[in-house]
């Protein structure tokens, strides 16, 4: 197995330690008696600019080996590489390469995996991939001193990915939150690079957003739950969850950014960032844990509902339209005007935080309240201050041109 990248061709060789490489460190301990598989970093010297991710991932008997949720993750992940690649989404890590290796191979004989055995395939898959200096969100905010820009493009970047994958895959991560976004901080924050996002809509118009270099390119990361619904690339259907009430049947739209913002109410993040949760959800669906019912407002009033959505380029305010999502089951219906403004049916008894289970999403939840998508944030003012030109510096440029097949979003005419 190999990629050819810049300087090379990349190799993972299961006949010797450390699969060829000088140097492969654990990243975090992993319990033994658990079978989550065993993330490491490899290098040959300290001081190489690039380093790599290795992750043996563990096949546990209990799932069809064809269908292994690492065989999603890794298949997902090989195919995101290529949007990349493509120059429409740099915000997931790259992958390079993958093999299966027999548990008896000398790169493996350092891993503890004789106690689980009985558990386990004879054979591991061995994933090769971007490894992204800062971790976690979550980890990142440990090490760094955060600025409000990095955290607006944190959730600008978590918007983008999931405009493209919803339009495309109808995707649906099923785990996203701070812990399954890294931040790669290995950018000069003194390169005055201007990355720049392009949407194109089917009618020929379209929207541009310009982002200053912060220092950091969010990425989102660990696909083993996730599913897709549209243009299948090969990956198997994934059984997980099938019978629970907060995991989606079919692609849902509104599922993944709930998730993922209301999970930053769990960090320290700034005012704005706050703001912008407690304006997109009603406290219905905010779980209990991050907030106390004084400071959730459901929604904004009406008199506000005008405030927080972007004028067009050219100055003309957007003409907003009802949203429609195919679900495959039916089709769901959002008036824009009043997204936001907390259940669209008053007579719901539903109790405070009866919407929500371990965080996620309650599948149903969205045909009672006006909740966001994706696609409908990128008008949110909280992105504003990247409609405006960036000048006449170096620019890297991203590009995606939104499907016109029936259930599309259209947002502007």
């Amino acid at each position: 197995m190999g990629h050819t990248h810049q300087q090379g061709r990349l190799k993972l060789d299961e006949t010797r330690a450390r699969f060829g490489f000088k140097n492969l460190e654990l990243l975090f301990p992993v319990d033994d008696d658990e079978i989550k598989g065993f993330p490491c970093m490899a290098f040959n010297r300290i001081s190489d600019t690039v380093k790599f991710g290795v992750k043996v991932n563990l096949l546990e008997k209990k799932y069809p080996e064809a269908a292994h949720p690492s065989r999603i993750k890794v298949g997902l992940l090989k195919e995101f590489t290529k949007l990349a690649l493509n120059g429409e989404l740099p915000h997931v890590a790259w992958y390079f390469g993958d093999k299966d290796v027999r548990n008896s191979k000398k790169a493996l004989m350092t891993f503890p995996l004789k106690r689980i055995q009985q558990r386990i395939l004879k054979f591991c898959n061995i994933v090769l991939a971007e490894f992204v200096l800062g971790g976690s969100i979550k980890e990142w905010i440990q090490e760094a001193d955060t600025m409000l820009e990095q955290w607006q493009y944190i959730v600008f970047a978590v918007v983008w990915t999931l405009v493209v994958l919803q339009d495309w895959y109808h995707f649906v991560h099923n785990d996203l939150h701070f812990g399954n976004v890294l931040i790669d901080m290995s950018i000069d924050p003194e390169d005055k690079t201007t990355v720049e996002y392009v949407l194109a809509f089917p009618d020929g118009t379209t929207r541009m957003y310009s982002v200053p270099n912060c220092g950091i390119i969010p990425k989102l990361w660990d696909y083993k739950f996730s599913s897709v619904y549209r243009n299948n690339p090969g990956v198997p259907a994934n059984p997980f969850g099938q019978h629970k009430d907060n995991i989606p049947l079919r692609f849902n739209p509104y599922y993944d950014i709930h998730q993922f913002l209301v999970s930053l109410l769990d960090l320290d993040i700034p005012d704005e960032v706050h703001k912008l949760v407690l304006d997109m959800y009603p406290v219905e669906v905010i779980p209990e844990v991050v907030e106390d019912s004084s400071s959730c407002e459901s929604g904004t009033s009406d008199s506000e509902s005008s405030e927080w959505m972007d004028d067009d380029l050219d100055g003309s305010k957007v003409s907003m339209h009802s949203s429609y999502y195919d679900t495959d089951e039916d089709v769901i219906s959002v008036d824009l005007e009043d997204a936001g403004q907390g259940p669209k049916d008053d007579s719901s008894s539903e109790d405070e935080g009866g919407f929500v289970i371990e965080d996620q999403l309650v599948n149903g939840a969205e045909r009672i309240f006006n909740l966001p998508t994706p696609l409908y944030l990128m008008y949110h003012l909280f992105f504003e201050p990247y409609t405006k030109p960036s000048g006449n510096g170096s620019k890297i440029s991203f590009r995606y041109a939104l499907s016109s097949q029936e259930g599309i979003v259209r947002l502007l005419k």
